[in-house]
C-alpha cells in the first residue's frame, strides 16, 4: 500500500483520519459505558422505590379486611417486577 491510500502510516506519521476515527471510536464506546451505568442506576433506583411501595401497600392490606381480596395481585406485581428488574439488569449486562 503506498502511504496516500488513507490506510496506516505515512513518513512515520499516522493520518489524521486515522487519528480521528479512532478518537471517534473511543468516544463512543466510552458514551455507551457512560449511558450504561446511568441506566442500571436509574434500574436499581426504580427498584428500590417500588420494592418499598409493594411493601407499603402489603403492610395496609394485611391491616384491611379487604385482604384476601388483595393480596393476590400484590403477589403477582411483586412477580411481574421482580422478573422485569433481574431482565433489564441481565440485558444491560450484555450491553
Amino acid at each position: 500500500m503506498s502511504g496516500t491510500d488513507g490506510q496506516g502510516e505515512a513518513n512515520g506519521n499516522v493520518k489524521l483520519v486515522d487519528q480521528l476515527v479512532l478518537s471517534t471510536a473511543a468516544l463512543a464506546t466510552e458514551g455507551i459505558d457512560v449511558a450504561r451505568i446511568a441506566v442500571s442506576g436509574t434500574v436499581h433506583a426504580v427498584d428500590a422505590v417500588i420494592l418499598a411501595t409493594l411493601d407499603t401497600a402489603e403492610s395496609f392490606v394485611r391491616s384491611n379486611p379487604l385482604e384476601p381480596l388483595a393480596a393476590a395481585p400484590l403477589d403477582v406485581a411483586r412477580q411481574v417486577w421482580s422478573t422485569s428488574a433481574a431482565t433489564l439488569n441481565e440485558v444491560l449486562a450484555q450491553v
